[in-house]
């Protein structure tokens, strides 16, 4: 029986922040949007459901621009909003989310650049930006109730990763001009 009551309460703890009004991160497992964390506020919380009633701060419902999108979501693709840590400069290959078309998408960074600039590449969709330090963040992942944060991806794979998309990236602009 303890072991119920204590799985009750890390169940209750990790879901603190799925209140009416909290300010979280919503994900989509939409195509060219998994993985993108966009910032919102809950409405309404369906605990039966396991449903929230979200408010995006960025994304609106209609080309008008005039009310910002509401949507039903399943839980599991909420999380509270990261700790904010000040970060002056990232290494290579450190994983990072990037503030980008009104979300934070992921990606690792492939070059370091002049004046607080970094080159980032992104697997979806395959992308090569460049990034100031203030529109970065160490890439975290909300796991049971913890934030956890990846190590570099300097491994082979990841290296060959990077090189993939940069060459995709490549003839994309290339095909375009």
């Amino acid at each position: 029986m303890r072991g119920g009551t204590r799985t009750r309460q890390k169940q209750q703890q990790q879901q603190e922040y799925l209140t009416e009004g909290s300010t979280v991160e919503v994900t989509s497992d939409e195509e060219g949007f998994e993985g993108v964390w966009f910032d919102g506020t809950i409405l309404n919380y369906s605990l039966n459901k396991k449903k929230v009633l979200v408010e995006y701060r960025s994304i609106l419902a209609d080309d008008n621009g005039s009310k910002p999108l509401r949507e039903l979501v399943h839980v599991s693709f909420v999380r509270p909003v990261p700790p904010l840590e000040i970060v002056e400069c990232f290494g290579l290959h450190d994983v990072v989310d990037a503030s980008y078309k009104d979300g934070w998408w992921t990606g690792v960074i492939t070059k370091v650049l002049d004046d607080s600039r970094y080159q980032v590449t992104f697997n979806n969709p395959p992308d090569v930006l460049e990034f100031c330090v203030s529109d970065l963040r160490l890439h975290k992942q909300w796991v049971n109730g913890n934030w956890v944060l990846p190590g570099k991806q300097g491994s082979a794979i990841s290296c060959l990763w990077v090189l993939w998309v940069q060459i995709i990236v490549s003839c994309m602009y290339i095909s375009a001009e």
